[in-house]
């Protein structure tokens, strides 16, 4: 197969300002570096931080001037703000840039929300919501954006309550009310893309695991198909060693599932729970959470049913499949 080679930065700037029509205050935040001083410069502008707590950190690396990128609003222990749109790889997360952000600045960044970015008629605009931590305040990004790049003209698109549909609504209503970050990502983690979908689903709020300095939570998922079927889920959220956010499933089972206690005491998380009126046990060493084998009282037929749902979520993920949130 014939082989061709890849376009030069210097090729690639240019298509960008014929393909797209950009002038040197949008091209900068999707051009590539053309030199390898270029290069040098701006790994120290993403690694920088400023001196002052009172000047955030903003890093905008954009991909498509056609597309839209997400960005994240954090902030560090000292009150700093960090406003970071990374477009990590094709489809990554919210969730995605602030495990990033975290490993490269060496921080426990507070998530405050997120949204996206794009390019319109040579303007940054700031809009919508992220799935993972909710909205961010558009107008505060905004004034940030503006500090960073006065010559760039940035609009702020906040979201109109009648544009968020009920259903979602509910969703982002029950995010708002948990004000821990573990707790926050492990529901957004759970309910966006680790519960199984059934149409009629419900789920129950985190709660904080005794002896973990609330940097572990557990919570279920209720999966319901509304008639005949159902199972539910124990899912932990928590904190690796290197800080990063994880969510690992803990149980799954066919009858109605109730957490009794659950602690970590001298490095072991132990979790008791009763399902089906049996009582059981899950008792793991903390630093070997993400290898635990996962308890489940299913059947043969029963787990042929659920890799059945499974394989199906995507007739699940529209609006007239209920979750019911925060119960």
């Amino acid at each position: 197969m014939e082989q061709f080679p890849k376009p030069s930065n210097i090729e690639h700037n240019k298509n960008l300002k014929e393909n797209f029509s950009l002038d040197e205050r949008i091209e900068q935040f999707y051009s590539k570096p053309e030199t390898e001083e270029e290069l040098n410069r701006r790994v120290g502008v993403i690694r920088d931080i400023p001196e002052s707590i009172n000047t955030p950190k903003v890093l905008l690396k954009l991909g498509k001037p056609d597309g839209a990128d997400k960005f994240v609003h954090m902030q560090d222990e000292d009150g700093r703000d960090y406003v970071v749109a990374l477009p990590i790889e094709k489809r990554a997360f919210h969730r995605d840039i602030a495990n990033f952000c975290r490993q490269l600045y060496k921080k426990d960044l507070k998530v405050l929300g997120g949204g996206w970015i794009k390019n319109e008629d040579g303007k940054l605009v700031v809009y919508g919501q992220s799935q993972d931590f909710g909205e961010a305040s558009k107008e505060f990004v905004k004034n940030i954006l503006v500090q960073a790049f006065p010559d760039v003209e940035i609009e702020a698109v906040s979201l109109r309550s009648e544009e968020i549909s009920k259903i979602q609504g509910e969703y982002i209503n029950t995010l708002e009310k948990i004000d821990n970050e573990v707790a926050k990502d492990l529901y957004a983690n759970v309910v966006q893309r680790e519960g199984i979908r059934m149409g009629y689903d419900s789920t129950v709020l985190p709660q904080v695991i005794e002896g973990s300095d609330d940097e572990m939570f557990q919570m279920i998922y209720r999966s319901e198909n509304g008639s005949s079927f159902g199972i539910d889920t124990l899912h932990l959220g928590y904190k690796d060693k290197n800080n990063i956010l994880k969510t690992k499933e803990l149980a799954q089972t066919r009858w109605n599932f109730y957490v009794k206690d659950a602690e970590v005491k001298d490095g072991i998380l132990t979790v008791n729970f009763n399902s089906g009126g049996e009582n059981h046990a899950i008792s793991q060493p903390v630093d070997s959470l993400e290898s635990a084998e996962i308890f489940s009282n299913l059947n043969e037929t029963e787990k042929v049913i659920l890799e059945m749902y499974k394989k199906n979520q995507f007739a699940y993920q529209n609006e007239n499949y209920k979750v019911f949130h925060g119960a």
